[in-house]
């Protein structure tokens, strides 16, 4: 994170696409980077994606991530 500062400040987001039963990869990954930056956007991108309080969810695929 630190080579990327948008990530640090608020401009960027990280967007993991997984395609797993529950969003859990997403959610550890949203705790790991928020114990440097705890306002940064972490969206999960899951073929059956439900809903979360950790990390915004949309249901795709590999292409959605070209439309965050």
């Amino acid at each position: 994170m630190a080579s990327h500062p948008e990530l640090l400040d608020g401009r960027g987001a990280i967007v993991d696409v997984g395609y797993g039963e529950t969003p859990v990869t997403s959610i550890e990954l949203a705790n790991f980077v928020r114990a440097v930056n705890p306002a940064l956007r972490v969206v999960g991108v899951e073929r059956n994606a439900g809903s979360s309080s950790e990390v915004e969810l949309v249901q795709g695929a590999f292409s959605t991530c070209a439309t965050l």
